[in-house]
């Protein structure tokens, strides 16, 4: 029998990815090169398909690149979905131009319109011309903006019909003034007469006006009864003989002192309730307590909370305002051990002796937690002994995810030469540089048994007989 050459199936190592598949070469291998499926396409492209990321053809035609000018909205596109050097117009919604619209350097039309040659406009304006709601220049003249005052009737109009700063007066019919009439702001004449300058007292409420509407040196009274509040006894009069809004008043007899003075009631007048003065205190909840005079000192005033608190064996502590609070007076315990996080408190609010513990964001662990020396428990899992104690191992035992001994040995890294058909383990399920080795069907036999390949396998090959040493010895 002769013997029969095999041949393995090696899976390529390919760093694509095929969504038809790989190709099969003659052997019936596979290989890198991806399967393309048979397309038939309508479209004609004059500068072929274009082919996609497995190599293959694809109903898409490859276009050319263009050296055409940029667009601003990009370029038209052929019946081949290639880009041509025709730019894309926008839709645009313009207003109605009589003479049409602009078009830009890309052919689009615009939203400025074509303006007509000015016709028959003989009109000089100096400062150019006005131009009229479609950008076209027109045959009036273009007005300045001045910086004038406003003129209650109006700002004269030039040649041009353009505002000026000179105003526009009135027409008025006004009586004859000895001193003449008074010039407004505007520059107009006004019906107002021209007064004397009088040395006149000021008047609180000014002074009488006479018949040409001059000032005279007699003081004004104002009727102020409409906008006082009613006073009982009457209005005091001022140095001008007009009353005022102050109340006439009567003196109190009083008997008790104040030492910053008494309160007015609401017409003004004095009374014999004493007046408080303004304190800048610090803020307390439930508001301040009273001297004998009736007015608010910076003192507290505490509530009694001890209905609403929890019994506290050594009394209560004071808060900043001097008032009970519901937390407890504490003894400090005498603790001789060390807590990082600090000591608990007790039902009371009083520390204790016993060590506060962090709380800790650890791994589930199914048997539970170590504790440290300040009896906090850590994120370490409690292990128990694997049911393999007498098993040994040379390398020791593998941990699992809780960081406990398991019953599978620990395997060191070995490099080792490649084998086809992979490596032999040892007695401890780790791997070695032993190759694993298939029997070969031989058709012949081997005295002195068959040779080994480089992976130490046996062959179909016999072993050679070995040549002994020649010897000069003589029987």
């Amino acid at each position: 029998m002769s013997s029969k050459k095999m041949h393995a199936l090696i899976t390529p190592r390919c760093s694509n990815k095929c969504d038809n598949g790989f190709e099969i070469d003659k052997y019936g291998c596979a290989t890198c090169k991806c399967n393309c499926p048979l397309i038939r396409c309508h479209t004609v492209c004059p500068n072929g398909h274009q082919i996609d990321k497995n190599g293959c053809r694809i109903c898409r035609c490859k276009c050319l690149q263009l050296g055409c000018k940029e667009c601003i909205y990009g370029n038209e596109v052929d019946e081949n979905g290639c880009r041509t050097c025709q730019c894309n117009c926008p839709l645009l919604r313009c207003k109605e131009c009589a003479n049409g619209n602009q078009i830009d350097e890309n052919g689009c039309r615009t939203c400025r319109c074509n303006c007509p040659p000015l016709v028959n406009c003989t009109k000089y304006c100096s400062n150019g011309y006005q131009i009229d709601e479609n950008g076209c220049r027109t045959c009036r003249c273009k007005c300045l903006e001045l910086d004038c005052k406003d003129c209650i009737y109006g700002n004269q109009i030039d040649a041009n019909w353009c505002r000026t700063c000179r105003c526009n007066c009135p027409l008025l019919e006004c009586k004859e003034c000895a001193n003449g009439n008074q010039i407004d702001e505007n520059g107009c004449r006004t019906c107002r007469c021209n007064c004397h300058d009088l040395r006149c007292k000021e008047c609180s409420n000014g002074n009488q006006i006479d018949e040409n509407g001059c000032r005279t040196c007699k003081c004004n009274c104002t009727k102020i009864k409409l906008k006082c509040p009613f006073c009982p006894l009457g209005y005091q009069l001022d140095e001008n003989g007009c009353e005022t809004c102050n109340c006439s008043c009567n003196k109190p007899r009083c008997f008790n002192k104040c030492s910053y003075g008494y309160e007015t009631d609401k017409y003004g007048c004095s009374t014999c309730k004493c007046r408080c003065p303004l304190r800048k205190c610090k803020v307390c909840p439930n508001g301040y307590k009273f001297d004998e005079q009736g007015c608010q000192t910076c003192d507290c005033d505490c509530p009694k909370i001890k209905l609403n608190c929890s019994f506290c064996p050594l009394d209560y502590q004071l808060d900043e305002n001097g008032c009970e609070t519901c937390n407890c007076v504490c003894s400090a315990p005498r603790c001789f051990n060390k807590c990082t996080y600090g000591y608990e408190t007790d039902k009371y609010g009083c520390a204790t002796c016993k060590c506060r513990c962090p709380l800790r964001k650890c791994k589930v662990c199914p048997n539970g937690y170590k504790y440290d020396e300040q009896g906090c428990p850590t994120c370490d899992c409690v292990c128990f002994p694997p049911p393999c104690v007498l098993k040994k191992c040379k390398n020791g035992f593998e941990m699992d995810k809780y960081g406990c001994a398991t019953c599978n040995c620990k395997c060191p890294l070995v490099k080792c030469k490649a084998c086809p058909n992979g490596y032999q383990f040892d007695e401890q399920g780790c791997q070695t540089c032993d190759c694993v080795c298939g029997w070969p069907r031989c058709s012949n036999k081997c005295k002195r048994g068959f040779k080994t390949d480089e992976y130490g396998c046996a062959t179909c090959k016999c072993m050679k007989r070995k040549q002994c040493p020649r010897t000069n010895d003589s029987d």
